[in-house]
């Protein structure tokens, strides 16, 4: 049994790099490999086959903003991680050779989402795409 989130390590291209376990404590991660489809069929109907096309990865972050000894900067905290849509973020995985053999590399930010409720933490949603076809690199023109 594998238990808990691992040692997810998100970082953006950004001068100073913003690394996601440092400004926050990550709660969930769920990780999709998925593609589109066409369903092949015969002369009768019957699908005798598919092809998938434009393969995509999907990782969907949860966090809550943090900070070891002080408030303000976990709510600083809030803002950096509010990435704008489009941002490249490496993903990496010290644990998980799944994760680092078949999830990592850089992503794109589609998008993210700041929760907040009168019961519970504040916590902040990433939602990243990476689409096996197309490589995403940090560097900016």
């Amino acid at each position: 049994m594998v238990w808990g989130c691992g040692n997810l390590t998100g970082t953006d291209g950004g001068s100073p790099a913003i690394v996601l376990g440092t400004v926050s404590t990550i709660q969930s991660n769920d990780f999709t490999w998925d593609s589109q489809k066409t369903e092949l069929r015969n002369e009768a109907g019957d699908v005798v086959g598919m092809a998938s096309y434009n393969g995509k990865k999907s990782i969907s972050i949860n966090m809550m903003p943090s900070h070891a000894t002080a408030i303000a900067t976990a709510k600083e905290n809030i803002n950096k991680l509010m990435f704008a849509p489009g941002t490249a973020i490496t993903i990496t995985d010290a644990d998980g050779a799944v994760i680092d053999g078949t999830f990592s590399g850089a992503y794109q930010l589609e998008t993210s989402r700041v929760n907040r409720t009168n019961n519970g933490p504040v916590t902040v949603d990433l939602t990243l795409v990476q689409f096996v076809d197309n490589d995403i690199t940090l560097a900016t023109t």
